[in-house]
């Protein structure tokens, strides 16, 4: 589905900004998923790990905006290596 597609695109490219800014990797890997009700994506890099939790700035607090406001949930792993993990509900209305 077109909504829930974007809004998991959203999540890879605001973790490729990421990586490269913040982590300097040079992979990103990006494993997505679905069923018939939920579509996931959990994002990981080859970068240099966080030094301490995430702290969620612009692009990661957007983020996290839409995707609760589709019924979805986004989780941030700090360590051993970041990852990011979101799982939206198809066909969920007003998504963007």
């Amino acid at each position: 589905e077109e909504k829930t597609a974007y809004i998991l695109i959203c999540a890879v490219r605001e973790c490729v900004t990421n990586a490269v800014r913040y982590a300097e990797a040079t992979e990103l890997y990006a494993e997505f998923s679905e069923n018939e009700t939920e579509a996931s994506v959990t994002v990981t890099n080859n970068g240099i790990p966080p030094e301490g939790e995430i702290v969620e700035g612009g692009g990661l607090s957007s983020l996290r905006a839409r995707v609760e406001r589709a019924g979805g949930e986004m989780h941030i792993q700090a360590f051993p290596k970041f990852k990011l993990s979101v799982s939206v509900s198809k066909g969920k209305e007003g998504m963007l």
